[in-house]
């Protein structure tokens, strides 16, 4: 995914990555020694409402408030979307349900008049 973030925008462009554990994401990154070329460009932090159960030093390094380059992002604008669209999700869940029941009962509907016609065919005198 950080991969394919950082194919999209320009070579020189700085990517910041707010992450509930931004700081692990960091410390793995960099253990494994991935995405070596991209890494001075990068930078990981932890998202806002999570940073908080971080030890102190972790949230010196990583929290977006203590740091430049994060403006008033707190890494939890997909968390909002997400919350914004759930009962969306739950309407349609319903419509679909209605919908499906609907459509199965037309189709019995269809298959009984089909092998009505049918058996009229059989009956008819040519």
């Amino acid at each position: 995914l950080i991969q394919s973030v950082l194919s999209a925008v320009e070579p020189t462009q700085k990517v910041g990555i707010l992450y509930d554990i931004g700081c692990s994401m960091d410390k793995y990154i960099r253990l494994r020694g991935l995405l070596p070329e991209d890494r001075n460009r990068i930078s990981f932090g932890t998202s806002v409402f999570h940073a908080y159960v971080h030890n102190w030093l972790c949230q010196l390094e990583y929290h977006p408030r203590f740091n430049k380059g994060w403006g008033l992002s707190d890494g939890e604008g997909l968390e909002r979307m997400w919350s914004y669209l759930s009962p969306l999700w739950a309407a349609q869940r319903s419509f679909q349900g209605d919908h499906t029941e609907e459509e199965q009962t037309r189709r019995a509907k269809l298959v009984s008049l089909y092998k009505r016609e049918e058996t009229l065919e059989l009956m008819r005198f040519d």
